[in-house]
């Protein structure tokens, strides 16, 4: 039923994150966090791959022996669970509760799955996921672009287009340099001694400033940065710029810490107290009791903000605040019940 693991960097902390993918090849993150795959079908007859949410502790339904129907009971060998019963399509009235049912059936033959960080390619292309399609021939395994908007508190698909087509395209990431590169197959499935790797660009954009900061400072030694140009840096643009400012103040420990925390103030933007949230979190994962530098950030006016908080604590075991969570259960809106649900 497969599962996305995580644990520390030392392997300590090992647990199944989300379990009930089925082949799913990459997972990403926006930039508020949310994870975010589509998994490959079970080659039923008229099934669709699905765009899915993951959660901490989800379960997205998939189990291997539907695949196959290796079914004992004479009487019951032509019943298929997973489609007789709808498991694989979205939400719908009567469909079994014990499951998280994906947002939508999407692209064919997911491979490569990439988000852009925030200054990639050119504005128009900003908060995009971006997807290959592999289907073994060029003419019909189009690379997809596509946003994502709130529903509840999860998500349904927004705008979907084809990036570029006429190749076939398997792993997929955006360079420093802002570009979106991706492996090709060339053609058909099978294995073979030869491929390409392809750089797509946008006309115009590949000298602009943000492109030209970004890699200077995905490149840079933030290890001689000072702790005030790294707080500055957990606002970036960029999500990668902002992700590596965020790791190394955790590395620097006390001092790093009280950095974070500082980020946190509502006079800065919400991105950079998000990541000084993240940070603050990192340790907290170590020593739970520095979650408690998030409690205050439940009564933010932010309702982001509330949710990442009440996520956060939920997610270190920091049990001092079930006071404060509780009634944020009832709270008006969906993803502040839903993180406080299950902190």
């Amino acid at each position: 039923r497969g599962v996305v693991v995580r644990s520390e960097p030392d392997g300590s902390n090992f647990e199944v994150f989300a379990m009930g993918v089925r082949n799913t090849h990459e997972f990403v993150f926006d930039k508020y966090g949310n994870l975010i795959t589509e998994d490959n079908d079970g080659d039923h007859a008229g099934e669709r791959e699905r765009l899915v949410y993951l959660i901490d502790g989800s379960d997205t339904g998939w189990r291997i022996n539907w695949q196959f129907g290796k079914y004992t009971d004479p009487k019951n060998n032509t019943y298929k669970v997973w489609m007789d019963e709808g498991m694989n399509i979205p939400k719908w009235d009567g469909q079994a509760a014990y499951f998280l049912p994906p947002i939508q059936n999407y692209v064919k033959g997911p491979t490569g799955m990439t988000y852009n960080p925030g200054t990639a390619l050119g504005p128009e292309w900003y908060d995009h996921f971006f997807i290959s399609e592999f289907r073994g021939t060029p003419a019909s395994s189009p690379i997809h672009a596509f946003t994502m908007e709130t529903n509840g508190a999860g998500f349904k698909l927004g705008k979907t287009q084809e990036f570029v087509k006429g190749l076939l395209p398997t792993g997929i990431d955006f360079g420093p340099d802002g570009a979106l590169y991706f492996g090709d197959w060339i053609t058909g499935w099978n294995n073979k001694k030869e491929g390409r790797i392809w750089k797509m660009d946008i006309p115009g954009q590949v000298n602009s400033p943000i492109r030209v900061e970004t890699k200077k400072l995905l490149q840079e030694d933030f290890s001689e940065v000072q702790n005030e140009t790294l707080q500055k840096h957990l606002g970036h643009q960029d999500m990668r710029v902002r992700t590596k400012a965020q790791f190394e103040l955790v590395k620097r420990g006390d001092e790093g810490f009280d950095v974070l925390k500082l980020a946190t103030n509502s006079s800065n933007s919400q991105l950079t107290r998000i990541h000084g949230m993240w940070g603050i979190s990192q340790f907290a994962r170590k020593n739970v009791a520095q979650a408690a530098a998030l409690v205050p950030l439940l009564a933010d006016d932010d309702l982001e903000i509330i949710a990442q908080a009440a996520k956060l604590i939920g997610d270190t075991n920091y049990s001092e605040t079930s006071d404060l969570l509780i009634p944020l259960v009832n709270h008006s809106n969906p993803r502040v019940q839903f993180f406080a649900t299950e902190a």
